[in-house]
């Protein structure tokens, strides 16, 4: 399988769900002003280890709302790989 198959056959399906998707760029939107706010406030860098809490919580959020596993769990580097496609296409 090559990643063009995965995101087709695989990514894309799971993030049909209009909730799943949403809420996908929601978590990424609080990751960043997770990030935002810890530099800002001059945070321990330890805190940086959080960044990604708010965008994986709310995207398995997503997956239990449009009932259905993420695919994270199979391919996680494709898996990463394909959310950022997914959000460049938008």
């Amino acid at each position: 399988m090559t990643f063009d198959q995965f995101y087709a056959e695989q990514y894309v399906p799971r993030h049909a769900a209009l909730p799943c998707r949403l809420l996908h760029y929601l978590g990424l939107v609080a990751s960043a002003v997770f990030l935002a706010m810890a530099v800002w406030q001059g945070a321990s860098w330890w805190l940086l280890v959080l960044v990604p809490v708010p965008a994986y919580g709310l995207a398995w959020l997503g997956h239990v709302l449009a009932h259905n596993r993420p695919t994270f769990f199979e391919h996680p580097w494709w898996s990463f790989l394909a959310f950022w496609k997914m959000i460049a296409s938008g």
